[in-house]
């Protein structure tokens, strides 16, 4: 307990020396709680967007792009010949992204 009350004393005496630190910790405190407070009442500003970003990732549309996308990547790949680096960097992103995409429309289809 002695232990807990001089690293009490001490933080204290730290942050009376540093008096700015001690309102900006104070008010960063005091806004992350109010945010907390708020995101708990309402819906955030945010989460609409997002909402149909996800939708439309999920949706049969995205499905059949990422299936196209992985074909025509695929396709690169194998038949492409002599591609620079930024290329094979640039068919691999797009393989990735669309794998991710399908994976996701999958995943919504069996998971309901």
């Amino acid at each position: 307990m002695k232990r807990v009350n001089i690293y009490v004393n001490q933080t204290s005496q730290f942050l009376n020396k540093h008096r700015m630190l001690n309102f900006a910790i104070n008010f960063l405190i005091g806004f992350i709680a109010t945010i907390f407070m708020v995101s708990a009442a309402y819906a955030l500003p945010w989460e609409s967007p997002l909402q149909q970003v996800r939708q439309s990732i999920s949706g049969p549309v995205a499905m059949g792009i990422s299936i196209i996308a992985i074909v025509a990547a695929g396709a690169t790949l194998i038949w492409g010949g002599e591609i620079n680096g930024f290329a094979r960097t640039m068919v691999f992103i797009v393989l990735v992204v669309s794998v991710i995409v399908g994976a996701n429309s999958i995943i919504g289809i069996f998971a309901g």
